[in-house]
């Protein structure tokens, strides 16, 4: 069975510039129960971008998240792989996912570049 609803929002539009949180835009994902993020880097040649996200609950104080789960091979064993600033050093796109048991009402995603690349964020969340 699949979501009643899905959409896919940028969160961070393609930018080759650093974007700072305060300049990030404000999604709304009260109503999502499932979230996933991806990160994508374009037109690289050197350096880095390194992606930050931040959540609030009224829009005007904001925590920066760090329960992000990677997309990472693990062993039966280890726990999911957690990322606070997921960074992309390549023409390449890393995917990450929020555990269902956080909610929030808002999120804004933010990078800071160093070198050449194009950078953006796509956001997608259902219920």
């Amino acid at each position: 069975m699949g979501l009643p609803y899905s959409y896919t929002d940028t969160a961070l539009a393609s930018t080759s510039a650093t974007v700072a949180n305060t300049s990030a835009t404000i999604l709304d994902a009260e109503r999502s129960q499932m979230k996933s993020i991806q990160f994508i880097c374009s037109a690289f040649t050197s350096g880095s971008g390194a992606f930050g996200v931040e959540v609030s609950n009224d829009g005007t104080n904001w925590i920066v998240y760090n329960r992000l789960v990677s997309n990472v091979t693990n062993t039966n064993a280890q726990f999911d792989t957690r990322a606070a600033a997921p960074t992309l050093s390549s023409a390449t796109s890393s995917i990450h996912f929020f555990p269902d048991s956080d909610l929030f009402k808002y999120i804004r995603v933010f990078v800071t570049v160093t070198g050449t690349g194009t950078y953006k964020a796509l956001f997608t969340h259902g219920g």
